[in-house]
């Protein structure tokens, strides 16, 4: 098939576009993908904008972290790490396509605790990963992570090619229970 090019903003276009942000009241941003490890001149888009004053927050699967990387994004101003952990390792990987993802993730939280940035984590519910929330909670409990956000896969936009991973009415019911029973502190 043919490939589609695509045209990738380079640091002085984006420079021009973030040039705005204290104009406009911004008071974080997230730089999100595809992949923003990928981009060439992520350390110097965080440093541009975290020199505005804005808080700089990295959303990234941390694939391609290091501990030198970190250390860059950390100087030019990054200030927070936000990742999803779709389930234990077997389940994180499949959803990833890798091996090893959920260990390169964890090895790359573990890094951003040392520096102190934090971390805020996310998992979107799925048939592959409702079975496994008590192994991923149980994993949460002791990670150094700042907030832990669960939401639904909704078939529709961008999730339509995924509709057979949505969890149903009936089975969010049925894990809200499981969470309120087993997991909810008693009054």
């Amino acid at each position: 098939g043919a490939q589609t090019a695509h045209a990738e903003l380079r640091l002085a276009g984006w420079e021009h576009v973030l040039a705005e942000l204290p104009a406009i009241g911004a008071r974080k941003v997230l730089l999100t993908g595809g992949e923003p490890l990928l981009h060439p001149d992520l350390v110097a888009l965080v440093r541009f904008i975290s020199a505005r004053g804005i808080p700089v927050d990295l959303n990234s699967n941390l694939q391609r972290m290091t501990p030198a990387l970190l250390d860059d994004l950390q100087r030019a101003g990054l200030t927070e790490l936000s990742v999803s952990l779709e389930g234990p390792a077997a389940v994180h990987d499949r959803m990833h396509g890798k091996a090893g993802a959920l260990a390169q993730t964890l090895r790359a939280i573990g890094w951003a605790a040392e520096r102190d940035v934090q971390v805020d984590a996310s998992c979107c519910l799925t048939v592959d990963n409702v079975p496994q929330l008590r192994e991923l909670f149980g994993l949460l409990v002791t990670l150094p992570l700042q907030s832990f956000t669960v939401s639904r896969l909704f078939p529709i936009g961008h999730g339509k090619g995924a509709a057979r991973q949505a969890v149903t009415q009936a089975e969010l019911d049925a894990l809200y229970a499981d969470l309120v029973r087993d997991w909810l502190p008693r009054a």
